[in-house]
């Protein structure tokens, strides 16, 4: 028991040198929003200067540490404003992609200087030892516990009770509130980020005396960093250091009972997995900030163009000189692996860290087979892309209930588990000796890279192009536009029938076979594969890459390629330098920050757009000589009357009883509605009155306190928005939430296309040819979307924004259709039109209407029914004309009323009606969170 409780104390040292880093990722995430992955490498900046002060120049303790904490606080200003500040309108994901460029700069300059060697760092704290009951601690380490503790107090003293504290809550609430009251947002931000720095710098030096100083060692201190933070919400000071306590509590144990393996590095990944998985949701709510990513190509194939190129490149590769033959193909093979990053990021819209270990876990599988079970080099490497399918989808599960940032860290920490876990393990991988896997052949062709480079090269090419195919058809396809239409909008991705678990498990499927292919093309390039170079952190290098080739496009990959060490930039620079390689870390990384803030859509956007155009006519002519189609264009589908257009099948919607509460807030209160087929039901009242919570109630996007959904007589209580949306009930957003990404065309084509789970399958063979059904033909007629079909939703005017979102919701036949405020934004004859369009719906289509608008005009003059709300409750339900008269709604719209004694009745109804403008234009102008009680 001694000793276990030894252990203990000395992991709670450890653990709290990571509170202490963890405590500057919090500070900063609370001054600027940004989740700063760049962290450890500013820490290490400050530990390499107390090195060459303290131990190199012999300075004293003091004197070493006040200059390197103000490089470290330097250093974090220069991150503020030389590159978040110019990238203070961009998403999320532009600011962590930003973090990770500083993270491969920084690394990468200390690396010049410093390589891999670990130097020995003295303690400058204490070295006694103190014993209490046996329990023998050192002094230095007592004495790091101490100071993180008191840290952890001073902290939460000055943010909680200082100015500057509660200025800094107040701009990471509302910076421009802030602003109004004479705040200023960039200064603030800059101070915190001096702050958290400054605590990453004091964390580093700290650790370096116990650890060693080495790059790679400092640099993995964020691993367990950001998942402290996370466990504290980035927010939280106490659960911050309890998280970062447990941590290093959970490795001193396991090095010492887990019998060699390293089960430690695994800690961050299941405290990050174990609390996001409680914390998280399987769908966003209505507040979420959207990520926006970069643009995404077409998936177009121009074959002529492919033909043309293909065939130049083999030329090339049996012209160039050897060392450019070796160069090209760490290009492409590297550039397989980039590719999962296209289907991963840019069209499913989820953040992996991990795609590098992926690649090297189907090289192990593959190396392991030939070695051991002595398989040929096709069914091994077919073996190892397969297994890892299951291995993505493990990668994949935390992507269901965690977004953006917090997906990247459990990544990434599930990356650096499995580096240790695997890729570490001598007795696994055969340790520095590695794996034997022989020369490969391929149907008597041998491909070493030694002997037969070019033909390494050769394989290594069509493999890519093989690999790009696959990745063009998916995006074309059905599975394609799913993906994108989870990346665009989750919310409306579900609404429309999207099962978004599927897609979101399939992207990292295919990405990680994709990653597969590419590792083991990577690996086999040497007979004897050393797994012990497959590093975590790499990974960050990988998306840097993809993103600065241009993360949605297919050529993209190759663009990024270009820089890794030993690709064809090296051997570009090696015509100026032969030293270049060392220097593409650092390029890459100052390459990626640049992209983001000159070109976030990437190099091959770029390239696109010049020579697309030009692309085309050549096609457009190739087509006109041999007189066919050489690529099928999505034809703008043929208009359908209203009239050929089938009823739907009948089903009446029954709320009971549904109460929906946040917080201390009752959002809506007991409310009971029926929605009957083939007639329309308005719900109207005040901003805040509980309308769109209730379609959300119904539509399975809030959970409710109370009450029961039955739809034609299924009981829907408890299921969620898709197997709604399935059984027949479809609805439109205030908000719109429209896929961005996708064309007008393809916004109708997700919800009304088939959603057979073979077009997984199938979609990477063959993208099929896209076919709207009769009800959005009928929609695209009647809302007269003909010409806008092929333009992206941010090329239109709101009101047809708006009527697209109609149309979106009219094409999956649904029996019941919510639309909420569908005439905010609409003109007068647009709104005359869709007064039309309703009764249409109703008594042509046999749908049932459940109608949410501003709009009283609009909603007494087509509805057939009227339920008015006030703070979540009815309050009157009937006739049009019942309602409009009823007291309690013309109080709930002008306030209380006092009516003279010559007051006739009908000035009630008056009263409404000039009440209904200004209502409409609220309406016209609500946000998305208007109706949030």
């Amino acid at each position: 028991m001694g000793v276990l409780i030894q252990f203990v104390v000395l992991g709670l040292c450890t653990g709290a040198l990571y509170a202490l880093a963890a405590l500057g990722v919090v500070i900063v995430h609370r001054g600027s929003g940004v989740i700063n992955f760049a962290h450890s490498a500013v820490g290490a900046l400050g530990a390499y200067t107390f090195y060459e002060l303290h131990d190199a120049g012999h300075h004293s303790f003091l004197i070493a540490f006040v200059p390197s904490l103000v490089v470290c606080a330097l250093a974090g200003l220069i991150i503020q404003f030389g590159v978040m500040r110019p990238l203070r309108d961009s998403s999320p994901l532009t600011h962590l992609l930003a973090t990770l460029g500083v993270l491969a700069l920084v690394q990468g300059l200390l690396s010049l200087h410093y390589r891999e060697a670990t130097l020995a760092v003295a303690s400058s704290l204490p070295r006694g030892r103190v014993s209490m009951g046996g329990i023998h601690v050192g002094e230095d380490r007592l004495l790091i516990l101490g100071i993180v503790l008191v840290a952890a107090v001073m902290l939460a003293l000055l943010y909680g009770g200082t100015r500057f504290g509660r200025a800094t809550a107040a701009v990471a609430e509302n910076q421009l509130g802030a602003s109004y009251l004479g705040l200023s947002p960039g200064l603030i931000a800059g101070a915190n980020w001096a702050i958290g720095s400054m605590l990453a710098g004091t964390a580093a030096i700290l650790l370096a005396p116990i650890t060693g100083l080495q790059i790679g060692q400092l640099t993995l201190l964020i691993v367990p960093a950001l998942a402290a933070a996370v466990v504290g919400n980035m927010n939280s000071f106490p659960l911050t250091v309890l998280a970062g306590l447990v941590i290093g509590v959970a490795e001193t144990l396991a090095a010492r009972y887990a019998n060699g393996a390293d089960w430690g590095s695994a800690a961050p990944f299941l405290l990050v997995l174990i609390v996001l998985s409680l914390r998280g949701r399987a769908l966003p709510d209505r507040s979420h900030l959207r990520m926006i990513l970069p643009s995404v190509g077409s998936g177009r194939i121009r074959p002529v163009a492919l033909v043309i190129a293909t065939v130049l490149g083999i030329v090339l590769l049996n012209a160039l000189p050897l060392a450019w033959v070796d160069g090209a193909t760490t290009t492409v093979t590297m550039a397989v692996v980039v590719l999962s990053i296209t289907v991963v990021t840019g069209y499913g819209g989820q953040i992996s860290l991990a795609q590098v270990v992926l690649g090297g876990f189907g090289a192990w599988v593959a190396g392991r087979l030939v070695a051991s079970a002595h398989f040929g080099f096709l069914p091994a490497l077919v073996v190892g892309v397969l297994a890892t399918l299951p291995l993505g989808i493990v990668v994949g599960m935390p992507a269901l209930r965690a977004r953006g940032a917090n997906l990247g860290i459990i990544t990434l920490a599930f990356g650096v588990a499995m580096e240790a876990l695997l890729f570490n393990s001598g007795s696994l991988t055969g340790g520095d000796v590695g794996t034997q896997v022989g020369v490969p052949t391929l149907f008597g062709i041998h491909l070493d890279t030694m002997l037969h480079p070019r033909n390494y090269a050769i394989f290594s090419l069509i493999m890519f192009i093989l690999a790009g195919l696959a990745v063009a058809n998916l995006r074309r396809g059905k599975a394609g536009r799913r993906l994108l239409a989870v990346r665009a909008n989750e919310r409306a991705a579900a609404a429309s029938g999207v099962n978004t678990t599927a897609a979101k498990l399939y992207a990292f499927s295919v990405g990680a076979m994709l990653a597969g292919l590419g590792g083991i093309l990577v690996a086999f390039r040497n007979s004897a594969i050393v797994y012990s170079n497959i590093h975590a952190f790499d990974s960050v290098n990988v998306l840097g890459y993809g993103v600065i080739g241009g993360v949605g496009y297919i050529v993209g990959p190759l663009v990024g390629g270009v820089l890794q060490p030993g690709g064809i930039g090296t051997n570009i620079g090696n015509l100026f330098s032969q030293s270049v390689q060392d220097y593409l870390p650092a390029i890459g990384g100052a390459l990626l920050i640049i992209t983001l803030i000159t070109a976030q859509n990437g190099v091959a956007s770029l390239e696109a757009r010049r020579w697309g155009p030009a692309l085309d006519a050549g096609a457009r002519a190739f087509r006109k000589l041999i007189r066919r189609a050489v690529v099928a264009e999505p034809a703008v589908p043929a208009a359908v009357s209203a009239g050929a257009v089938t009823k739907v099948t009948p089903r009446e919607l029954r709320a009971e009883g549904l109460s929906v509460v946040f917080g201390a807030t009752k959002a809506l209160d007991n409310l009971t509605l029926d929605v009957r087929p083939g007639e329309v039901v308005g719900l109207i009242g005040p901003n805040g009155a509980g309308k769109t919570t209730a379609i959300d109630a119904v539509t399975g996007f809030v959970k409710t306190s109370s009450g029961r959904l039955h739809l034609g007589g299924k009981d829907l209580t408890g299921s969620s928005p898709r197997r709604r949306a399935e059984a027949g009930l479809g609805r439109s957003f205030q908000s719109l939430e429209l896929f961005e990404d996708m064309t007008v065309l393809e916004n109708l084509l997700v919800v009304s296309e088939s959603r057979s789970w073979w077009s997984y399958v199938t979609n990477l063979f063959w993208a099929g040819k896209p076919q709207l059904n009769a009800a959005a033909r009928a929609a695209v007629e009647l809302l007269d979307l003909g010409e806008d079909l092929h333009r992206l939703p941010t090329e239109l005017s709101y009101g047809r924004r708006r009527l697209v979102a109609i149309a979106r919701a009219i094409a999956g036949e649904p029996s019941v259709l919510l639309l909420d405020e569908p005439a905010a934004g609409l003109s007068q004859h647009q709104s005359a039109e869709l007064k039309h369009l309703l009764r249409h719906l109703a008594e042509e289509r046999g749908m049932g209407v459940l109608l949410v608008e501003h709009d009283v005009d609009l909603v007494m003059s087509s509805c057939d029914r009227v339920v008015a709300l006030v703070f979540g409750a009815e309050v009157a339900a009937g006739t049009p004309a019942e309602v409009r008269n009823d007291r309690r709604v013309v109080e709930a719209y002008l306030g209380e009323v006092e009516p003279d004694d010559d007051t006739r009745p009908t000035d009630r109804e008056e009263a409404l009606e000039a009440a209904a403008p200004s209502a409409r234009r609220a309406g016209e102008t609500a946000s998305a969170g208007t109706e949030e009680a």
